[in-house]
């Protein structure tokens, strides 16, 4: 149970300002869906131990319908006939709300983790054995060296699993519905990257976060259904990606299959490290990548060239890093094997008097 009446009260606002505004036009019932789930939260975290499945269950749930029953209902219009219509250009308003939707998960995580750990953190990596990792100068190169790893096999899945969408499209000779960029200037580009850059903090606390910390013990039992749980939800809020096709159940299923195996490997990377960030990181560059391809102009002055450059930098960034930490990683599995080989990669050691 939580006792921070304030910090509660707080998120219950946050959450039915955002729902309302987010929905506003949208019948009534529809907006009450997300203020009825933030109340349900906020009584189940006040009143409820995280020892009762249903009281886990139910806490999922709610906090997935408060942060993401806009973009559900969203998604879901426009596959009513004559709703269709294409991306909409990115603005300074909507990046407010994008930033407060990421603010609202981010903070869900923090009261869910409250709630089931009682304060406690998350365990780090583990250190690799001495001689044989930066940490044994670097105290926080475990932490970062996986979380670069972690970011660069997570990039690597999103654009593969991309594939496989388009893939499963082609199998049923329809036409992936594309969502271009609106277009515009440097300015437009901008607000249309920070945009996606956020959607990772919007998504994955809720859509995978939340069931690590909800569900913390890694068995094939519960992690199956849990990816089935999680990809579902996420495909509700892509389900935009249907609309326009011919045979819309076909293009569901199609979606279906890409956001569990999406949400799949999410679910995993953050079991065997126990970081979020690095999959946040991911997706949000990805999505940032993603506006490059966009019908944007830009003028070509150097400013605007080193700020559409960022994004690649942070990609070459992360795999470098993350290639270091595997080629660590490799090198301590070698030592392990064959301990000969360990203490020759590992140097000579200094004598013990």
């Amino acid at each position: 149970m939580i006792k921070t009446w304030g910090v509660l009260a707080a998120w219950w606002m946050m959450a039915s300002l955002l729902a309302v505004w987010n929905m506003w036009g949208a019948p009534p019932l529809l907006i009450a869906v997300p203020l009825v789930a933030a109340t349900a939260f906020v009584v189940l975290l006040l009143c409820c131990r995280p020892q009762r499945t249903w009281a886990r269950a139910g806490v999922y749930l709610s906090a997935l319908l408060a942060n993401q029953a806009p973009a559900l209902t969203g998604a879901a219009w426009v596959l009513l006939p004559g709703h269709h219509q294409h991306k909409i250009a990115a603005t300074a308003l909507g990046l407010i709300g994008e930033s407060a939707c990421a603010v609202l998960a981010l903070a869900t995580f923090v009261l869910v983790r409250r709630w089931v750990t009682g304060g406690r953190r998350w365990p780090r990596p583990a250190r690799g054995r001495p001689g044989l990792s930066l940490a044994s100068w670097a105290p926080w190169w475990p932490v970062l060296g996986t979380g670069a790893l972690v970011a660069a096999i997570y990039l690597l899945v999103l654009s593969w699993s991309d594939f496989v969408k388009d893939f499963g499209y082609r199998l049923f000779d329809m036409d992936s519905t594309p969502f271009p960029s609106a277009g515009g200037g440097f300015g437009a580009w901008l607000l249309e990257a920070s945009s996606g850059g956020l959607a990772g903090a919007v998504e994955e606390p809720v859509f995978v976060g939340l069931l690590v910390l909800l569900w913390p013990r890694l068995r094939w039992r519960t992690f199956v259904p849990l990816a089935l749980l999680s990809g579902v939800a996420r495909a509700g809020i892509h389900l935009y990606y249907a609309a326009g096709v011919a045979d819309v159940g076909a293009a569901v299923a199609v979606i279906l299959v890409w956001c569990v195996l999406w949400s799949a490997v999410a679910l995993l990377l953050i079991y065997k490290t126990r970081m979020l960030w690095p999959v946040i990181v991911a997706h949000g560059l990805k999505d940032v990548l993603a506006a490059m391809a966009g019908p944007f102009t830009a003028d070509g002055t150097p400013l605007h060239i080193a700020v559409v450059a960022l994004p690649f930098v942070a990609l070459t960034v992360i795999f470098v890093v993350g290639g270091v930490r595997l080629f660590e990683m490799v090198l301590a599995w070698v030592s392990r094997r064959w301990p000969r080989v360990g203490r020759w990669l590992s140097g000579p050691r200094e004598a013990t008097t």
